[in-house]
């Protein structure tokens, strides 16, 4: 198809050369192939890199406009790249198969250890292949997946096992031994009860992830449980951010007895989540 011929043809431009002037060519080659204009923001970062001879390090692309398609295009660059740490691409409408195409392109990338591609719209199935980024091991540590479409319809969430949930594929691969992750954002990514439940079972055998943040989605007190057992279970976590969720005294209470379990967990974030004074006491 137009997306794998674009993948192959670039390849052939410059592979080996990582130069942030070949970079710039395998860029606008890409486009040439896609057969669309090349991103202003994006070309201008690899211009302004091949100018002065000296490579980026930060891939700095919030709100630019990438896009589904060239999406496509940058990936081609991280392809080629050896000296990104930092790539950030959040706001910019990637979509599944940008989502995708990014992480292809930074699979085998090594020295990118920060990667932001929240609020992209991305759905459980752009994130299989961030899943297979984020087990694969490499240099990843800090992810964020905020402000996602993690959610799935509610007939289907009934009875379908948490096994096959939109963030199961990502539960999986926090379960792989080469996993190296240490933060991930899931803020505002409408991650229900069984996405929650893979989540915390792939969490339950990593031992790499310090900081997790599960704010704004709607973790009610019968979610709590599902908290409760991976504070008891999983000795790792240091950091955990609740906020904007709706715990309310019962699941501050559920909380509550887990944490008497748990000598790691050092920060417990649970403002904005309805509790009072009885919830309150019990943490």
């Amino acid at each position: 198809d137009q997306l794998s011929a674009t993948h192959m043809s670039a390849q052939a431009l410059s592979h080996e050369d990582s130069s942030p002037a070949g970079l710039l060519a395998a860029y606008d080659a890409a486009h040439d192939e896609l057969g669309s204009p090349p991103q202003s923001r994006v070309r201008a970062a690899l211009e302004g890199a091949a100018q002065r001879g000296t490579p980026l390090t930060h891939l700095a692309l919030r709100s630019a406009g990438v896009g589904s398609q060239g999406a496509q295009a940058v990936a081609e660059v991280l392809s080629r790249d050896t000296n990104l740490t930092q790539v950030s691409l959040e706001d910019n409408a990637l979509g599944d198969d940008g989502a995708a195409a990014i992480a292809r392109g930074l699979n085998g990338h090594p020295s990118v250890f920060r990667l932001n591609i929240g609020y992209n719209e991305i759905t459980g199935r752009g994130l299989r292949g961030v899943a297979e980024l984020v087990a694969a091991g490499g240099p990843l540590l800090c992810l964020d997946l905020s402000g996602n479409n993690f959610y799935q319809n509610v007939a289907v969430a009934m009875v379908a096992p948490a096994g096959m949930s939109p963030l199961a594929p990502l539960g999986r691969a926090l379960a792989s031994a080469e996993c190296r992750l240490q933060l991930l954002l899931l803020d505002q990514a409408d991650v229900d009860a069984k996405s929650l439940a893979a989540l915390v079972d792939g969490l339950l055998r990593n031992t790499s992830l310090v900081n997790l943040r599960l704010g704004e989605n709607n973790i009610d007190a019968r979610s709590a449980s599902l908290i409760g057992k991976l504070l008891r279970g999983n000795t790792a976590l240091t950091s955990l951010d609740l906020r904007d969720n709706k715990l309310a005294d019962a699941g501050a209470a559920t909380l509550a007895a887990a944490l008497a379990a748990n000598s790691s967990l050092k920060c417990l974030v649970l403002w904005s989540n309805g509790i009072a004074e009885q919830g309150a006491a019990a943490v």
